[in-house]
């Protein structure tokens, strides 16, 4: 009970995906849409994790979300996009996730995080990771976590979309593993809160030690 005054955080998990089975995706609310320029490619859409490329981060080797940049034409632009179900979302709402390339060090693999209400289309971009010049994805399974709500709970569509500029010269494959969305309900307890709790305690335990020695 204390404890419970004390404001401990209470978190609700609005999603949890670990992409054991992506097929089941577009049952439960996801949409998988291949956008790339001039034309799509020989491997046209999200696909499931190859444990030969690299493995997943928990699960089975090959439980995890995979793109790469043969999803666009030789020499075309990759837009792919992996849109979670919609969510309502608050202003302590946070998207957690892993991902990862292969070491080969290929440049240009880019995902953005981007988020818009709900229906409009109109995305705000949130997170970059990568860049569209360099070799700077994370060679291993990298956690980033972004916060997805605004001031007031609303609908929400939230995007990870996977780029690459000129697949002739750049791209590689990234993965994505162990993804959340969260709803913090309340603080962690402030340091003062913790302080009037131990202080609380210390009084319980030397009252009873008292109340012991003079055999009450």
């Amino acid at each position: 009970m204390l404890l419970g005054s004390a404001g401990l955080r209470a978190d609700v998990v609005l999603l949890s995906e670990n992409f054991d089975d992506i097929s089941t995706l577009t049952g439960n609310g996801w949409t998988l849409s291949n956008q790339s320029t001039p034309a799509v490619g020989v491997n046209p859409g999200w696909f499931q994790g190859e444990p030969n490329t690299f493995a997943a981060r928990s699960g089975a080797a090959n439980s995890y979300i995979s793109a790469n940049y043969l999803n666009a034409s030789v020499g075309g632009n990759v837009r792919n996009w992996l849109i979670l179900p919609q969510l309502t979302v608050g202003p302590n709402t946070v998207l957690t996730f892993y991902t990862s390339t292969d070491t080969s060090l290929f440049p240009g693999d880019v995902l953005t995080v981007q988020v818009a209400a709900a229906g409009s289309g109109t995305y705000n971009t949130l997170l970059t990771i990568g860049d569209p010049n360099s070799a700077a994805y994370p060679t291993g399974w990298t956690k980033y976590s972004v916060n997805v709500g605004g001031a007031v709970p609303a609908n929400v569509d939230i995007a990870l979309v996977y780029s690459v500029q000129d697949t002739s010269i750049n791209g590689n494959v990234i993965g994505i593993d162990d993804l959340s969305v969260v709803n913090v309900t309340s603080a962690v307890p402030e340091p003062g809160a913790w302080l009037t709790l131990s202080v609380m305690l210390t009084g319980v335990a030397l009252r009873k030690r008292r109340q012991q020695k003079e055999g009450v």
